[in-house]
This record gives structure tokens, C-alpha cells and sequence, in this order.
């Protein structure tokens, strides 16, 4: 204490005897190397109040001291507030120093350790200081702020409007990237500073020359929009930016930090699906004991685009799945099923295109059940359909593990000539995962006369039964195929089973790769497909397993010998052992 009131009266002699300012600005330097804190922070601030007033110069280390000082005072506002508090008024007279960095440190101590009047009045002065700085002090003014808005609540809103229009202002990178910040801390900590926060990104991104920061911005509305009371009314601003911004807002678009170009031509979502699966994921309370399971949503890749060209697209099956869902949603008698986890790629025809009565089927398949969707045509002119049905008997391995539950009929004079109907015929499992079978059909009807002057059908008419072909539930309903780096993702699957068979009645390796491609559903990689040889072959297969059944890959090796046929030795990894074990039995069941 004694030291500090020689430097006190050092201060005033050098005020009043201009002949002893040299030696006692020596003293005072020296001072600055003091053990004492206090002595160093009353020499600083005496120096800087003496370079201030005085046209003399001070030597630059004398300065770098100085804001030494300053910068160590700061960074101890918050844990010794009220012993820095009496050196407020002493600091205050440093605001409009000469020197920047001074004047800077000062402001941001004082945001500190003042008093809510004090502060009042450096939010007032900070708007003009601000012009005068350059963005390395603006980034620190801007940050001292932000933590003094965060303790004391009062200036949220006056925080707010001035960085709204700090943002509209010019400046560099950092400056803004710490105003976005602060803005972010406002929305994380103060609940009631959170929509004017969101407002103002919002204002920003929509002029915003830095990409990086709209990224930023469009990733926490995506995040904290939903929990506002108007969530909509963000959706615009995401939109916009999300059609008209660059490569770098697309990778944001889908959470990833591909190269740009990667982005744009490899892996895209079907909309449709990603819709129709998190609608489920939603309103089933079940399945939202795990995380989202986004690996069942089709993508198509640029290869799969080129080697696929004939085939129908990924993205036109994904959105026939979602009018599945969308259809079956619609039925009451299903609703206690839960989400449906997957349907049939495309119907399965169980007549010929060109019989009387044309029927197809779809599966569909939930957690517990298996819904058969029949499509009946009738073809015959002047003839109404009435009570038809499907009825469909399981083989007797089938009917250990299938059962059937009720049935959904064609609605009565409804099957006219050229109109499909449809109806469903309802499966309960008993236990088993992943269940395989076959069941025979016979379509069940009554067949009416129609009077073709007056349209109406005759009273009586008389039943008939039409046979259909086999349903099949394969392996091929239970997996959709998936593109993925084969040699990579096999070596992160640890569940295998590998099993040889033998394929007599294959001619060649080509109709062997063909048949297992239709019979596991599975996705052909790296134009494995087309084997080069005609004596060996290895064939890479990639899918999943619908219903949370994970990733499974099959590895098809194969040899071919006239008289012989095809010998496979077929290696599955998977997720789940359930999943190798699906493929493994659609093979050797």
C-alpha cells in the first residue's frame, strides 16, 4: 500500500514540476517490474494517463507494459469483481486514451466489474468506439459484451438491436463470426432473447457474404426453429438459402463435409421415403428407444445410376413405398400394427396378362404380421365379381410359423370389367424373425351377369374359384439393396457365416449371378454383375435388413464346370447374426 501512494504522489509531482517528469517516469517504469500486482496496475495506469495528456512519447516496451497490465486485469474481472471495483473510476478516464489497445482493454474490464449505472453508460459510449477500432479490438469489445449481457440480463434487448446493426455494417470474418457467436450465446442461455436472436441470423444470412457462418446459422435454426412458437416462419430463410447458396450449404443441407462435388453427384435421399420413415419413426413410441435409423432410406449413387440406367429408379420405388404407407395408414383394422417396414419392390403377378381375371400381389411387411395386398382385374365385359376373396393355404413348414389372422374383401359390386380392386388378407407370425414361406392362392368369387342396356347385374349368380400362382415370402422381401465401399464396411461387420452349395441346374456363372441377385433383393457392386470368366467368378452383393436388421454383404464365390453346374461358397457378414442367417436360408432353405 505504501508503494502504491508513492506512485500516487509520483503522479501528482510529475503533474506539477514538468523539470522532474523524466526521472520520475524512470521510476515508473521500473515499478512496472515490480512483485506487487497493485504496485503494476497503479504504475500502468499512471503511465497511461500521463501519455495520454502529454505530448512527450512513451517507449513502446513502457507501453507493451502498460497494456500488460490492462490485459491481466481483464481477465480477472470476473473472479475478483469486487476487489477490481475501486479501480473503475481510474479505468473510465482510460476509455478515450489515444492508444487503441489501452483504451479497448479498459472498455471490456469495465464491462466486468462495473455497476449496473456504469455499464449503462459504456453500452452507450461502445457505439462510437466501435468505429474507431480495428476488428482485432472489435472482436474483443464484442465478446466482453456478450459475457456482461449473459450476467446481467437488463441489456439483452439493447445487445441485441446494436449487433443487428454491427452485422449490417461492414467488416471482417472474425468480427462477425464473434458477433454470430454472441448472438448463438444469447439463444443458448437467455430463453427470452431467443426469437429476436433467431430474428436477426436470420436478417443476416440473408445478405451474408460468408459462407461458413450461414452454415452455421441455417444448422441452429434447424436446431432451436422447432422450439419456437412460430416454427414456420423459419422455414422461408432455409429454404432460400438452401436453393440459392453454394457447394459448401448443400454439404450442410445434407450433414456431411464431403468434397463439393462428391456431394452433388454421389448419395442422394429419396424425399418421399426419408418423409414416409420418419413420419413412423415419430408415431412409434417403440422405435424411439433407438436412434433414428436413416441406412433403410434408398440412395442412389452416380455408379449405381449408370449401371442401373434400365432398371426403374430408386427413387420412383422409394416413393411407391411411401403411397404403400400412405395407403395402409388409411386402413383402421392395421393400425395396432405399428409403421410398416417394408413392401414389395413391385407386385408379383399371379396370372397371365391376358387371362379373364388378372391378380397381383404386394407384401407388405410390419414388425409382427405380413399383410397380402391382392389386385384383381376382371377382364370379361358384361360380368360384375362379387365377394371376392383370396384365400391362401401355407405349405406345412409354412403354417408353423405363419398364421392367418382375417381378411379384407373387395367391396360388393364393386369388380367391374377394367376396374382393379384390392384387397388384404392378413398373416399373424408366430415368433420367428425374418420368416420365409409359401403359400398357395385361389381366387374365390361370385360372377353376375350384367344387362348391357340397363348396366344393373342380374340377382342370381353362381361362385366359381380361379387358381393362382404361388406367393412366395423370400429373402428378397425382407432385404433392399444398398450401395456402399465393399471392401471397407466388410471388415466392420462381425457377424459371418459362410456355407458352399451346390447349383447343378445353372448353365452358366452369368445365370447364377443373376438368380442370387433375384432371389437375396441385394444391391451388385463394382459391376461385379457381369462376370469376366466363365469358369470363376466372385460376386459382391450390399443390402439391409428392413425392420432394424442392419447392414449384411454377401461375397458369392463361384466356380463353373460343364456337367457340373455352378459350385457357390457363399460368405455373409452382417450386423446381426439374424441377417446372415436370412441370406444363408434363402439359399440352402
Amino acid at each position: 500500500m505504501a508503494l502504491c501512494m508513492l506512485v500516487r504522489y509520483s503522479a501528482k509531482i510529475m503533474e506539477e514540476d514538468p523539470n522532474m517528469q523524466r526521472q520520475i517516469f524512470d521510476l515508473l517504469e521500473s515499478w512496472l517490474r515490480h512483485k506487487s500486482d497493485m504496485v503494476n496496475f497503479e504504475s500502468a495506469r499512471v503511465i497511461c494517463e500521463f501519455q495520454a495528456k502529454s505530448s512527450q512519447s512513451t517507449t513502446l516496451p513502457v507501453l507493451t507494459k502498460a497494456v500488460s497490465v490492462l490485459q491481466d486485469k481483464n481477465r480477472s474481472g470476473f473472479g475478483h469483481v469486487f476487489k477490481l471495483a475501486a479501480c473503475n473510476l481510474d479505468m473510465e478516464n482510460l476509455i478515450t486514451d489515444s492508444n487503441r489497445s489501452i483504451a479497448t482493454y479498459a472498455i471490456t474490464t469495465l464491462l466486468k466489474t462495473g455497476n449496473e449505472a456504469s455499464v449503462d453508460r459504456l453500452m452507450k459510449q461502445i457505439t462510437g468506439f466501435m468505429a474507431e477500432i480495428s476488428d482485432e479490438f472489435k472482436v474483443i469489445v464484442v465478446s466482453a459484451q456478450a459475457r456482461e449481457t449473459e450476467f446481467k440480463g437488463r441489456f439483452v434487448r439493447e445487445y441485441e438491436s446494436k449487433n443487428s446493426r454491427v452485422l449490417r455494417d461492414e467488416g471482417g470474418y472474425e468480427f462477425k463470426r464473434a458477433v454470430v457467436e454472441a448472438l448463438f450465446d444469447m439463444v443458448a442461455r437467455v430463453a427470452e432473447a431467443r426469437d429476436a436472436a433467431l430474428a436477426h441470423l436470420c436478417e443476416f444470412i440473408e445478405d451474408c457474404e460468408f459462407t461458413k457462418l450461414s452454415v452455421r446459422i441455417l444448422y441452429l435454426l434447424g436446431v432451436e426453429g422447432p422450439k419456437t412458437p412460430q416454427p414456420t416462419k423459419y422455414i422461408r430463410y432455409i429454404y432460400n438459402r438452401v436453393v440459392l447458396e453454394n457447394a459448401i450449404t448443400d454439404e450442410e443441407e445434407r450433414g456431411c463435409t464431403f468434397d463439393p462435388t462428391y456431394v452433388k453427384d454421389e448419395g442422394v435421399f429419396s424425399l418421399a421415403a426419408l418423409e414416409s420413415k420418419l413420419v413412423a419413426y415419430v408415431n412409434d413410441p417403440d422405435a424411439q428407444t433407438e436412434s433414428f435409423d436413416a441406412s433403410e432410406i434408398p440412395r442412389v449413387s452416380k455408379e449405381q445410376a449408370k449401371a442401373e440406367s434400365a432398371r426403374p429408379s430408386a427413387n420412383l420405388r422409394s416413393e411407391t413405398q411411401s403411397n404403400y404407407a400412405d395407403q395402409l395408414s388409411a386402413v383402421p383394422e392395421l393400425a395396432s400394427y405399428g409403421p410398416v417396414l417394408g413392401s414389395s419392390v413391385k407386385p408379383v403377378q399371379l396370372t397371365e396378362s391376358e387371362t379373364e381375371y388378372v391378380v397381383s400381389c404386394v407384401k407388405h411387411l410390419f414388425k409382427e404380421h405380413v399383410v397380402f395386398q391382392f389386385n384383381v382385374t376382371n377382364t370379361l365385359p358384361d360380368t360384375l365379381l362379387e365377394q371376392v376373396v383370396v384365400t391362401m393355404t401355407p405349405s406345412e413348414e409354412t403354417g408353423e410359423v405363419y398364421t392367418e389372422d382375417f381378411i379384407i374383401p373387395i367391396p360388393a359390386e364393386s369388380c367391374r370389367r377394367g376396374r382393379p380392386q384390392q384387397m388384404q388378407s392378413v398373416c399373424a407370425c408366430l415368433g420367428r424373425t425374418y420368416s420365409l414361406g409359401s403359400f398357395s392362392c385361389a381366387l374365390k368369387f361370385v360372377s353376375k351377369e350384367v344387362d348391357p342396356s340397363s348396366g344393373e347385374p342380374e340377382e342370381d349368380g353362381y361362385e366359381d374359384e380361379y387358381n393362382l400362382e404361388d406367393v412366395e415370402l423370400s429373402a428378397a422381401d425382407w432385404i433392399r439393396g444398398s450401395f456402399v465401399v465393399f471392401a471397407s464396411d466388410w471388415e466392420k461387420l462381425g457377424h459371418e457365416v459362410v456355407e458352399t452349395f451346390s447349383l447343378g441346374a445353372m448353365e452358366s456363372i452369368k445365370a447364377a449371378c443373376d438368380s442370387l441377385i433375384e432371389i437375396l433383393g441385394m444391391e451388385p457392386l463394382g459391376g461385379t454383375e457381369n462376370p469376366t470368366s466363365k469358369s470363376v467368378h466372385a460376386l459382391q452383393l450390399s443390402g439391409f435388413v428392413v425392420g432394424g436388421g442392419g447392414k449384411v454383404l454377401a461375397r458369392c464365390r463361384m466356380t463353373y464346370a460343364a456337367g457340373d453346374g455352378v459350385t457357390l461358397e457363399l460368405g455373409v457378414r452382417a450386423e446381426k447374426e439374424e441377417g446372415a442367417r436370412l441370406v444363408i436360408g434363402a439359399i440352402g432353405g
